[in-house]
């Protein structure tokens, strides 16, 4: 059963950043933020609730706290360059370069031991050759065009493109948050972190909104665009809820996160179903070696 919740997460996933595209083309960026984490907290309730998953509330300290503010802050900044990058470019290109995050995580971990002894997890021989095989993936996404532009193309479009930069950074950003989210976790529990983390999202969110945006364009936008929000909400939840079954029906978690990378595929597919964006072809195979890297960091990490 865990292997079907674990595809149930991936597809889940997948689908949230495919209702993200529609969402920010129709919202603005602060908005669909906004509102993912808003309409998220009565849906967590409700999972709770019915059995999806425990809520329980846990005794915390002031590191949890000082962790939680950390993780929460950086989130917000992560998501509205997410939903910028997801605005600019094709989802089947900028999607896929999450995997990133597992990349950047080694030298950030290794900073973060400096200031937060026990951060830092050694990197295998096999995870090396995992992030070796991302960094072949993100070099693949732009294939057509070593012919005519030169092998080292695809590599000034990763950092010449705005939408693939903006990615790039949210990978770094969240490779950073990790660290604080794992911290925050250690000092309560996943789901009191993660409600914790939505209601503070949620409330900071309402203050940058009203900065950003009139009222009456926030009204406007919310009525357009209610369908898309309140998707992008709906399966952000669902992939975290299957994910939290898939890992306590095994213990076989680093296999679970393995398959649950396989939404990196899926969103490329579902961005020449649904959007029709352009050479897909290298896009999957990009994608498939970028996949690989991360099952082999997932699988063989210790």
């Amino acid at each position: 059963m865990w292997l079907l919740f674990s595809f149930l997460a991936a597809f889940s996933v997948a689908t949230k950043d495919v209702y993200s595209k529609k969402a920010v083309l129709g919202a603005n960026k602060y908005l669909v933020v906004w509102a993912m984490n808003v309409f998220s907290i009565p849906l967590l309730f409700i999972g709770a609730g019915v059995g999806l998953f425990h809520l329980e509330f846990a005794s915390v300290d002031t590191t949890f706290w000082y962790a939680m503010i950390v993780g929460v802050v950086v989130n917000i900044l992560a998501l509205i360059l997410y939903f910028q990058s997801v605005k600019l470019s094709p989802i089947s290109y900028v999607i896929p370069l999450m995997a990133f995050v597992p990349v950047f995580s080694v030298p950030v971990s290794y900073i973060a031991a400096i200031f937060l002894p026990g951060a830092f997890k050694t990197v295998s021989l096999i995870g090396f050759c995992g992030i070796f095989l991302i960094f072949v993936g993100a070099y693949l996404l732009n294939m057509k065009e070593i012919a005519d532009k030169g092998v080292f193309f695809p590599i000034k479009m990763l950092f010449k493109e705005k939408g693939s930069m903006l990615m790039i950074m949210v990978s770094f950003l969240w490779s950073i948050s990790a660290i604080f989210d794992g911290i925050a976790v250690h000092h309560s529990s996943p789901m009191f972190y993660l409600v914790v983390m939505t209601i503070v999202t949620s409330v900071i969110m309402t203050f940058i909104l009203f900065i950003k945006m009139k009222g009456s364009d926030i009204k406007e936008q919310l009525s357009n665009s209610y369908t898309s929000l309140f998707g992008v909400a709906l399966f952000n939840i669902m992939g975290m809820a299957f994910y939290l079954i898939a890992i306590g029906l095994t213990t076989k978690i680093p296999y679970v996160l393995a398959i649950r990378s396989v939404n990196l595929l899926i969103v490329t597919v579902l961005g020449y179903m649904l959007f029709k964006e352009k050479n897909i072809m290298e896009r999957a195979v990009g994608t498939c070696f970028m996949v690989g890297g991360l099952a082999l960091i997932a699988i063989f990490s210790r």
